[in-house]
C-alpha cells in the first residue's frame, strides 16, 4: 500500500513509531502501517459524529434544574412569584418544569408554551408582562 493511501491522524507525526520520510510526510514502522494511536483516533472520530448527531436533536432549554423562574399567577389580581427549577421533564411535543418555593411544600408545574407568556427566566421580562397585566392590557 502507498503512503497516500493512508490517511493519517492527528497523532502521526508525533509517534515514535513515524519516520519522517521527505517533506512532512511521515511512514509508520508498524506492522500493517496502522499503529493503536491511529485506530483510536477513528473510534473518538465516529463517537464525536455520533454525538454531533444528537446535538442535532437536542431541545434547546431557557432553564436548568437549580435555576430561579419568575411566575405570574393570579387573574383578577396578578402577582409575581420567584420559584426553583426542581425538575424538567421532556415528552414528545413539549416540557414540563417542576418548580418548588424555598422553605415551603409549594411546588407547581409549567408547560413550555407559557415560557413568555406565566412565567419567565428573567425578573425584568416577568416585571413587564405583570405590569401588562395590571395595566389590564391581554
Amino acid at each position: 500500500m502507498a503512503d497516500e493511501d493512508f490517511e493519517w491522524c492527528d497523532v502521526c507525526e508525533d509517534c515514535y513509531c513515524y519516520k519522517a520520510i521527505g517533506d512532512f510526510k511521515y511512514r509508520c514502522m508498524l506492522e500493517g502501517g496502522r499503529c493503536k494511536g491511529y485506530f483510536a483516533y477513528k473510534k473518538l472520530e465516529a463517537e464525536n459524529a455520533a454525538l454531533r448527531e444528537r446535538l442535532d436533536k437536542a431541545v434547546a432549554l431557557p432553564c436548568r434544574v437549580g435555576d430561579k423562574v419568575y411566575c405570574i399567577h393570579g387573574m383578577s389580581n396578578p402577582e409575581m412569584l420567584e420559584w426553583q427549577v426542581n425538575e424538567i421533564r421532556i415528552t414528545d411535543h413539549n416540557y414540563m418544569l417542576q418548580l418548588g418555593r424555598a422553605g415551603t411544600k409549594d411546588y407547581r408545574n409549567e408547560a413550555s408554551q407559557f415560557y413568555g407568556k406565566w412565567w419567565f427566566t428573567e425578573l425584568e421580562a416577568a416585571e413587564a408582562r405583570l405590569a401588562e397585566l395590571k395595566g389590564g392590557k391581554e
